[in-house]
């Protein structure tokens, strides 16, 4: 059975820099199996929704 996940990060401060810098670090950190879809982040920087 699959299910659907909507993953809701929050830029603290406006500032997405901290996690794309994580993301290139350490990669996505999903769980294995994961299918990642696509993301979008708001006009204003503080939430990206994958």
């Amino acid at each position: 059975m699959a299910q659907t996940f909507l993953v809701i990060e929050h830029f603290r401060h406006r500032d997405p820099v901290p996690v794309y810098r994580r993301f290139r670090e350490r990669g996505r950190l999903a769980p294995q199996g994961l299918k990642y879809v696509a993301s979008w982040v708001t006009d204003d920087l503080t939430r990206c929704y994958q």
